[in-house]
């Protein structure tokens, strides 16, 4: 009988932690935004990036290396998330991280991860994280969604 991937759920200090963002578009705004709410030194490696990604950069609240994946930019980054929209790269960043033993969130495909991202619900006194194993992000969202209007 083979078992399903589970996840066992963990809330991480990000506070001045090295993260790397690799990708420019829509899914790594939303990771570098959330990233930044809990306090992380986000690096972005990406040839483009979107307007609202280069306004963080302007205002150094990011960095950004305007160029594609290479490993050596993994050096001395705590946690990775692969957000390209090209698979074999992802997987490509999946790999070289999974060998420095760094964890890695890959947005597609998501089997490549070594840890995966809830829907958070932050208030001032508590964070509530709600996951499906990875199983159904939009299902997770959709709770966090009626967990709210109830909070």
């Amino acid at each position: 009988m083979m078992r399903s991937k589970r996840y066992y759920p963990i809330s991480l200090r990000l506070t001045g932690q090295k993260c790397l963002v690799v990708g420019g578009g829509l899914v790594a705004t939303r990771k570098v935004r959330k990233l930044l709410q809990f306090g992380a030194a986000v690096r972005v490696l990406s040839p483009r990036m979107t307007e609202p990604l280069k306004l963080l950069a302007e205002q150094k609240k990011i960095s950004w290396t305007p160029r594609k994946f290479f490993e050596g930019a993994l050096k001395e980054t705590r946690l990775v998330f692969a957000a390209t929209n090209d698979i074999r790269v992802n997987q490509q960043i999946a790999r070289a991280a999974t060998q420095r033993k760094i964890w890695v969130n890959v947005a597609n495909p998501g089997p490549c991860s070594t840890f995966i991202v809830p829907a958070v619900l932050k208030r001032k006194n508590y964070t509530l994280a709600i996951s499906t194993d990875g199983r159904s992000p939009r299902e997770a969202k959709r709770l966090r969604g009626r967990l709210e209007a109830v909070l």
